[in-house]
């Protein structure tokens, strides 16, 4: 398993958000500290520093060159803006991957759909046959839940966080 994190810095609702403190740790360091414990083999940060001539949100390509860096059997996507995550989340979605629990017809995908501890499994093959590549790498966004996309957000988030 690769996991790739999602982390912009250049967010038109909330600029450098992933960089946010909640409760002593950025976002971003937080989400990391959840894939490191989880069933992930590596761990790997996509933003845009890691490859400055491809657009920050062009999800599609990062992950694209992620598998051709990797080459894993199956990919972790999670977003640096949910800093309530855990890594029993991720196990949890990574079991009901290999379970076969998936919520949709594709056999190779699985999203939680859990705003907050959003994490999505699935193959590279997957990624590039999907006939509606820019959906694939969900990004969403989420509003009214658990995932940071404003300051309202993040005062909620901070307020929950352990």
């Amino acid at each position: 398993y690769l996991c790739g994190i999602q982390a912009r810095l250049h967010s038109a609702r909330f600029p450098n958000k992933v960089m946010q403190m909640v409760k002593g740790r950025t976002m971003l360091r937080r989400v990391w500290d959840a894939a490191k414990a989880s069933y992930a083999d590596h761990v790997v940060v996509a933003w845009p520093e890691r490859w400055p001539n491809i657009d920050e949100n062009d999800l599609y390509s990062k992950f694209c060159l992620l598998i051709k860096e990797f080459n894993p059997m199956f990919i972790i996507r999670l977003t640096a803006d949910c800093p309530l995550l855990e890594t029993k989340h991720i196990n949890e979605a990574v079991r009901c991957f290999e379970l076969g629990l998936r919520r949709y017809p594709r056999t190779e995908y699985f999203n939680n759909r859990k705003d907050g501890y959003d994490v999505q499994v699935f193959t590279p093959e997957y990624l590039y046959r999907h006939p509606h590549k820019e959906y694939v790498v969900d990004d969403t966004p989420n509003t009214g839940g658990l995932s940071v996309n404003t300051i309202e957000d993040l005062k909620k988030v901070r307020a929950i966080a352990k």
